[in-house]
C-alpha cells in the first residue's frame, strides 16, 4: 500500500506535475526532499536514522522529521 503511493508520487514528480505543487501553490522545498526520503525508508525498511542519513546526506533530525511528517496524517 505505502510502495503503490510513493510509486505514484515518484511518477508525478518525473512528470512534473509535483512541480506544479512546489511553484503554484509554493509548498516548501523541503517536502520534496522529504518524499525522497520516505520513498528510500520504504525501500530499505531495515536501515536505522544514522545509516539513511549518511546514505540521504543530511541529519538525522531531517530524517526523524520526514518520516514523522509523512507518516502522519492528511487532515
Amino acid at each position: 500500500m505505502f510502495y503503490d503511493q510513493v510509486s505514484i508520487s515518484a511518477q508525478k514528480k518525473q512528470e512534473g506535475e509535483l512541480s506544479i505543487l512546489f511553484n503554484d501553490f509554493e509548498l516548501p522545498l523541503k517536502y520534496a526532499q522529504w518524499m525522497d526520503i520516505y520513498a528510500y525508508h520504504l525501500e530499505n525498511p531495515g536501515l536505522n536514522y544514522i545509516q539513511l542519513s549518511n546514505d540521504m546526506k543530511c541529519g538525522t533530525t531531517t530524517i526523524c522529521r520526514a518520516l514523522s511528517f509523512m507518516r502522519g496524517e492528511v487532515q
